[in-house]
């Protein structure tokens, strides 16, 4: 099976963090914001510096859990706000939405002026 074809339906049952829901007060610190965002803007936020891949492992159930979701188009967010994914700048009307929303949080910080700077990336000239 090629990553791209694994089946999202066999994530385990992980709520994703509503973003629309988040404040300024649910996190002391905006790496405390880093994810794994669904190509339908699900928001998915970890719980530690180096908490993405276990995440990942968790979400699909499998140790290749970051390959999986990276080439599933997931868009990984950073700690420092840096916006991965395996196609750059293919991120989805959802996943922009969510992002911003994540954005608007810290709006004055390095950390959202470099997911502002990802999404404009994805805008055609």
């Amino acid at each position: 099976m090629r990553y791209a074809e694994f089946p999202m339906s066999l994530l385990c049952t992980i709520a994703p963090t509503d973003a629309d829901k988040l404040t300024r007060c649910d996190f002391e610190h905006e790496s405390e914001l880093a994810g794994w965002i669904s190509p339908q803007g699900r928001y998915y936020k970890v719980v530690c510096m180096f908490g993405h891949g276990a995440l990942a492992r968790r979400l699909t159930q499998d140790d290749l859990g970051c390959k999986r979701l990276e080439h599933a188009g997931w868009a990984h967010l950073g700690m420092h706000g840096t916006v991965n994914m395996v196609v750059p700048n293919q991120l989805t009307r959802s996943q922009i939405d969510t992002l911003m929303t994540i954005a608007m949080l810290c709006i004055d910080t390095g950390f959202s002026a470099k997911i502002l700077a990802a999404i404009r990336r994805t805008q055609p000239e």
